[in-house]
């Protein structure tokens, strides 16, 4: 006799059923690729860089805090500080970009070391711990989210130079705020898991980012960079309103917590770096096109010739022609610096940077904020912008102090340590000091400025240094030159 069929279980009982040999199988996965050393995602990398606020930067190992993690080799210095803060401590956070992070010369020679060597001096009473907190590549957005970290480790002072990142993050930083905030968290569950990560390694490939993003574009440093379209001046109204509201919220988060911040306004390469990008003048009617490219050639010649008169009056025209055309007020700053009208080579040279398409130096608009935020929440302010613009020639800074665009030199990270020093002084910062004589500064400024230049630092003898001086000589046109900088860091780093 036939057996009746059998009714189907439902879906749900299957699953029920499945689900414990399911759980055994992947648990049993990631106890052996941990006994086998296969490491997690987030122990390799933060895959959210630093948007998530999920992933901390400094871990505790015994007695201090490091990041000193594989996470942050890309990123961030390694920078330990002790877990307890002794009675008579005085803990000192520097965070911004790059610029703070001391690229391309690394921590030794940053501001922040020669800040924390000025106050061990002047208050020896006192246990110093200056520790350099800036991530490359880091606009507001993320050092919104890293000063909420490093608040939760009691800290005195917060010295903020940043603002050169604000343009070059804004779709991946557009697609990051869209994301849910259950979905990050999820995702940060399965960066956790060794099955996971052991997929993600085999299955790895070198990824192309979005038409015109740059990932990796310094040696040995991983940076997301969006260069694919160009910066309308809405968006860029748009952008340094959100660094002001970012800015903002740093400083009442740090004031909520006693914590007294510093903001400092950052200084770009106006003489000696030419615009990114400029308009597609093709759009131009045809007459008007050719004129202007007529009065720029002739110009290009008399600047060549040393006749910067010739050279003004044509690209005054140019101007007049296409007036957001930033490589032509480039040119013209520097014609006017040449007839010695350095008010109008200023002017001229600040609408280079702000006709910039593709800018990735600060406009005058980001040191606006600064200064507007400092007045508004109370910050201490320490005005580099106009420092450096002051110890310029012409009140015009260049390569005197910019090392390329936005990087300060090493005398630059000298003078801004100095200055936030001086300012904090000023402001009877930490305490009263027992000298007070500028003399008794700068001879004290002196030797520890010595000190520091015998330290062991990044050099021409690294990959990193040689690329960065090879994009600054491409950026002037010096192509012969710039080859031989990025032959010779490619001997040192084939890859």
């Amino acid at each position: 006799m036939a057996r009746p069929p059998q009714p189907e279980l439902p879906a749900w009982k299957k699953l029920a059923f499945s689900a414990p040999a399911l759980v055994l199988f992947f648990g049993l996965a990631e106890l052996a690729l941990y006994l086998a050393g296969v490491p997690a995602v987030l122990e390799r990398e933060d895959p959210f860089r630093g948007f998530s606020g999920l992933v901390s930067v400094f871990e505790r190992r015994g007695d201090v805090y490091t990041s000193d993690r594989p996470a942050n080799a890309e990123t961030f210095n390694t920078q330990t500080f002790l877990a307890e803060k002794p009675a008579n401590g005085l803990r000192v956070f520097c965070v911004g970009g790059s610029s703070a992070y001391g690229f391309p010369w690394g921590a030794e020679a940053a501001f922040c070391a020669i800040l924390g060597d000025l106050l061990r001096a002047a208050h020896p009473e006192l246990a110093i711990e200056a520790v350099n907190a800036a991530g490359i590549s880091y606009a507001s957005h993320r050092l919104r989210i890293l000063v909420r970290e490093l608040l939760r480790y009691d800290p005195d002072l917060l010295v903020v130079y940043g603002g050169h990142n604000e343009f070059v993050e804004k779709r991946f930083h557009r697609s990051l705020r869209a994301r849910a905030e259950t979905l990050g968290r999820l995702q940060h569950l399965l960066h956790r898991s060794r099955v996971h990560g052991a997929l993600h390694a085999l299955l790895a490939r070198p990824r192309r980012g979005p038409p015109g993003a740059a990932a990796g574009d310094l040696p040995g440093i991983r940076v997301q960079r969006d260069f694919a379209e160009p910066l309308d001046p809405v968006e860029r109204a748009e952008l340094e309103a959100f660094f002001a509201e970012n800015l903002g919220a740093i400083a009442r988060m740090a004031a909520a917590r006693g914590v007294r911040v510093v903001l400092c306004t950052v200084a770009p390469n106006l003489r000696d770096w030419k615009p990114q990008r400029a308009p597609s003048w093709p759009l131009l009617p045809e007459g008007a096109r050719r004129e202007w490219e007529a009065h720029v050639a002739a110009a290009a010649a008399a600047l060549d010739a040393d006749a910067p008169a010739a050279a003004a009056a044509r690209l005054e025209a140019a101007v007049a022609i296409a007036p957001r055309d930033g490589p032509s007020w480039f040119l013209l700053g520097r014609a006017y610096e040449g007839l010695e009208r350095p008010d109008e080579a200023r002017r001229a040279y600040l609408r280079a940077l702000e006709f910039d398409l593709d800018p990735s130096r600060a406009t005058e608009g980001i040191n606006r904020a600064i200064r507007a935020v400092a007045a508004r929440e109370g910050a201490l302010l320490v005005d580099i912008e106009e420092r450096f613009a002051r110890l310029s020639p012409h009140g015009i800074v260049g390569f005197e102090w910019i090392e390329d665009y936005v990087h300060p030199t090493r005398e630059g990270h000298e003078e801004i340590a100095f200055a936030v020093w001086q300012a904090l002084r000023g402001a009877g910062l930490p305490a009263a000091a027992s000298s007070a004589h500028r003399q008794d500064d700068l001879r004290l400024f002196s030797e520890i400025v010595r000190a520091r230049r015998a330290l062991p630092v990044a050099s021409e003898h690294t990959p990193t240094y040689l690329y960065n001086q090879g994009m600054v000589l491409a950026n002037q046109g010096r192509w012969e030159e710039a080859r031989a900088r990025f032959e010779a860091g490619l001997e040192l780093r084939p890859g």
